[in-house]
């Protein structure tokens, strides 16, 4: 027993591989760490954003080789900048903090997706215009530095939910009225109407009288109304049809669209999202940052109010 005693009082006082290690993997992460929060990091990424934008503007098949060249080099630096960042913040952060933050999760999607894309590319025929438009969500980045714009992408997501249950009823009532614009109308277009003069949209099926009404709703019923009208021999209760759709469909559901979108983006939610948001990203700040709203707090402190001079 007492041997034992002193065979750990001694393994106690000595630092084995696996302590050094540790203090060695601690001590450069939390060096990761630092860096990743840093100004020279957080803004070189952004500055990457905007660059990788202003190439996914500029190509179009009008361009010549050497231009699209070029920006395919730099889309594929880019790339490999976008997936090197993500390795940084998995060391730094580690996975139980790297996917509490929302953005982080939609990093990864880009980057893989992105991934994905320059192998296709590289190793098969298959056409990646799709994946590579899907570059441009990286814009949406910026409201992590920008509080205001974060607040406003917040308040649409949290108005979602509402959004789901009105476009629900928005189908719904397109449907009805779908449905019933097949069973007024489709004889007498069939009627008036030959296989080469049939109006691009019409009441002949359940497709082209949806689409019908959904252009209603978007307001561009004058042209249709007409032909309409021409198919019922200048008969008049077509125009009760018409105006009843705009008056359910665009008055009363659209707009109840913007009312939940008004009352989610009131302004006193707009600032306490981005009161929020600034102080969630306040030991974040860079240093200039911290320096420069001190300046301003002060300069607003030295501000006498006119009332109190006289």
């Amino acid at each position: 027993k007492q041997w034992y005693q002193r065979r750990v009082a001694i393994t106690a006082g000595k630092e084995t591989c696996v302590d050094k290690f540790t203090d060695i993997w601690t001590w450069f992460r939390s060096h990761i760490k630092s860096f990743i929060y840093s100004f020279w990091f957080e803004n070189g990424i952004m500055m990457c954003i905007v660059i990788n934008t202003l190439c996914l503007a500029l190509d179009s098949p009008s361009i010549g080789d050497d231009l699209d060249g070029i920006l395919s080099k730099v889309n594929d630096c880019l790339t490999w900048i976008f997936t090197t960042e993500l390795v940084i913040k998995l060391v730094g952060l580690l996975p139980t903090e790297f996917w509490k933050t929302k953005w982080n999760i939609f990093d990864t999607i880009i980057v893989i997706v992105s991934l994905i894309e320059l192998h296709l590319d590289t190793s098969t025929s298959f056409n990646v215009s799709g994946l590579r438009s899907l570059r441009v969500l990286r814009v949406f980045r910026l409201a992590k530095s920008w509080s205001t714009m974060k607040a406003l992408i917040d308040i649409i997501a949290e108005s979602i939910s509402g959004l789901v249950y009105l476009s629900i009823i928005l189908g719904v009532v397109i449907y009805t009225l779908s449905v019933i614009g097949m069973n007024l109308f489709q004889n007498e277009y069939s009627e008036y109407y030959n296989s080469e003069t049939m109006p691009r949209w019409n009441y002949q099926d359940f497709y082209h009288s949806f689409i019908l009404l959904f252009r209603i709703l978007c307001g561009e019923w004058i042209e249709l109304l007409y032909e309409t009208l021409n198919a019922t021999n200048g008969d008049q209760w077509p125009v009760i049809f018409y105006l009843g759709a705009l008056v359910l469909g665009n008055f009363l559901v659209l707009n109840l669209f913007l009312a939940l979108l008004l009352n989610a983006f009131g302004e006193e939610s707009i600032k306490e999202k981005s009161g929020a948001a600034a102080e969630a990203n306040d030991g974040n700040v860079s240093l200039t940052q911290k320096i420069k709203n001190k300046i301003f707090n002060i300069r607003k402190k030295k501000k006498v109010p006119t009332a109190t001079l006289r």
